[in-house]
C-alpha cells in the first residue's frame, strides 16, 4: 500500500497570514506548500515537505540516536568560572555595610554653614570678576586715547 500526499499550494498574503495563520500551518504539516505575496507578487514560498535525510535525522532524534550533549570544552565557558567566590561576596557585603554606615553616620547640621560659605565664595567672585572688567575696559579706552 502506498502513502501519497496531497500538495497544495495556496497563496496568501501577509495580512492574510496573520490572520490564518493556524490553518496556514495545517496546511504546512500536512505537506502543501504557501506561497506569500507581497502586494500581489510572490515573496516568500513556505513548503511542508521535509526531505528523506533530514527525515531519516530527526526520527534518529527522537528514538535517541543521537549522541548526549556535550559538556562544555573549553574552561572559559564554565557556569562555575562566572560565580563569585563566597569569600568575594562576603567582601562586596562588608562593603556595602560600611556605605550604609558611613551615610547613616553623617552629621548634616553643617549644611546651612556649607552653603553660606559657597555663596559668599560665590559673591567674592562675582566682585573680582566686575574689577577686572572695569581695568580692562579702563585699558582698552586708554589704547584707543593714543
Amino acid at each position: 500500500m502506498y502513502m501519497y500526499r496531497m500538495m497544495t499550494m495556496k497563496n496568501v498574503s501577509y495580512t492574510q497570514m496573520r490572520t490564518e495563520l493556524s490553518t496556514i500551518l495545517d496546511t504546512l504539516r500536512k505537506g502543501g506548500s504557501v506561497t506569500i505575496t507581497q502586494r500581489g507578487k510572490p515573496d516568500v514560498v513556505i513548503s511542508g515537505t521535509i526531505p528523506s535525510s533530514c527525515e531519516q535525522r530527526c526520527a534518529g532524534e527522537y528514538a535517541g540516536d543521537v549522541p548526549a550533549i556535550t559538556p562544555y570544552t573549553r574552561r572559559a565557558e564554565r557556569p562555575s568560572d562566572k560565580l563569585l567566590s563566597p569569600d568575594a561576596i562576603s567582601h562586596i557585603r562588608r562593603i556595602g555595610d560600611d556605605v550604609k554606615a558611613i551615610r547613616s553616620a553623617q552629621d548634616f547640621s553643617d549644611a546651612p554653614e556649607d552653603i553660606q560659605c559657597v555663596t559668599d565664595k560665590r559673591t567674592d567672585f562675582q566682585k573680582a570678576l566686575d574689577k577686572t572688567k572695569i581695568k580692562h575696559a579702563d585699558i582698552i579706552r586708554a589704547l584707543e586715547d593714543k
